[in-house]
């Protein structure tokens, strides 16, 4: 299947600076208008689902590595973790003291959350948004 590299009005696409946003045919991007979306290339008629549920910009979203969820983040100082199945809400919200510009998922079992910090300080959560430990 050809996916068209068109620029959607308002959506960053992070391919570039975060891994899994790309999974099997659905693209997760961003937005400045408080949400994010998944774009469907599965089939000939191509769709979107616009997904509510921060306040501000949308910085960055990725797909966890067992593709059942999607974590995002946002500069309304918050990271948010979706199931892919139902994600009217979210599964946990993680409140952070800073704007989070960009998450990282673990490739192992854990599906430990990094949110790195312009401090130098990396803060570990998992993905009920529980906290792990703080790396300087």
């Amino acid at each position: 299947a050809v996916v068209s590299t068109q620029r959607y009005r308002g959506q960053r696409p992070r391919s570039g600076r975060t891994r899994r946003t790309f999974l099997a045919g659905l693209i997760v991007t961003c937005s400045k208008d408080t949400t994010f979306r998944v774009w469907d290339f599965r089939t000939s008629i191509h769709s979107v689902n616009v997904y509510q549920g921060h306040t501000a910009p949308v910085t960055c979203a990725v797909f966890t590595n067992h593709n059942d969820s999607i974590v995002s983040g946002s500069d309304d100082c918050t990271v948010k973790v979706w199931d892919i199945r139902n994600m009217r809400a979210p599964i946990s919200t993680i409140q952070c003291d800073a704007s989070v510009n960009k998450v990282s998922i673990s490739e192992d079992s854990h599906h430990t959350i990094a949110i790195p910090f312009d401090n130098r300080h990396v803060r570990l959560y998992d993905l009920q948004g529980t906290y792990s430990m703080n790396m300087v």
